[in-house]
C-alpha cells in the first residue's frame, strides 16, 4: 500500500482538460511526453515537447491525491521565480 501511494502519476493519466491547458500555453499540441518516475511527490513530472518544438517540464498533482504535494508544487514555483537562472 505504501508503494502505491508513492507511485507517480503519468502524463497519460492527467485529465484531458489539463493537457489542453498545457497545449494552450505551449501554442501547440503535445507530440512527446516522457514521464519521470523518480521524485518525492505522487503527482506527474513530465518532459514535454510540443509540435512547434517548444520543450518544457510539467509537474501536476490533484489536491485529492495529496494536498501536501499540491502545496509543495506551489512553493516550488515561488522559489523558481525568485531564482536567477
Amino acid at each position: 500500500m505504501a508503494n502505491e501511494m508513492k507511485a507517480r502519476m503519468l502524463w497519460k493519466d492527467l485529465p484531458q482538460e489539463l493537457v489542453s491547458q498545457v497545449e494552450g500555453v505551449l501554442g501547440g499540441a503535445v507530440v512527446k511526453a516522457q514521464s519521470q518516475s523518480e521524485g518525492f511527490s505522487p503527482g506527474s513530472a513530465d518532459r514535454i515537447e510540443a509540435a512547434n518544438g517548444r520543450r518544457v517540464f510539467v509537474k501536476a498533482v490533484p489536491r485529492s491525491r495529496n494536498e501536501g504535494a499540491y502545496d509543495l508544487h506551489r512553493r516550488e514555483i515561488e522559489v523558481m521565480q525568485l531564482s536567477s537562472f
